[in-house]
């Protein structure tokens, strides 16, 4: 019965050590493929940087306009705050509003 246990658990593991080898093969055969091409084509190395270097630099370049979009929307909320205060002041309310800071 042990023995049967252990011939069992010994296929199992098997087939999972292979299933495993397999997945790790096919993994690495992408870059196995990459890397003969560069080896056959050095050429290929600029464009392909090239290739890789436009998302970067478009993800870069949006999240800059972003922040800056960011703090040109914070400078016109201040300004807005100030315009405000120096109404409600000039016409000689007597409470000022409540803003929300944020």
């Amino acid at each position: 019965m042990i023995n049967l246990l252990k011939e069992v658990m010994s296929m199992f593991f098997k087939d999972e050590r292979e299933m495993l080898a397999d997945a790790v093969d096919s993994v690495k055969e992408p870059v196995r493929v990459f890397d003969q091409a560069i080896e056959k084509n050095p050429d290929l190395i600029v464009p392909m940087a090239l290739i890789h270097l436009v998302p970067i630099v478009l993800v870069i370049n949006g999240a800059v306009k972003v922040v800056t979009g960011h703090q040109r929307l914070k400078i016109e909320r201040e300004k807005t705050k100030q315009v405000m205060m120096r109404s409600s002041i000039e016409t000689g309310h007597p409470r000022h509003r409540k803003f929300k800071m944020r």
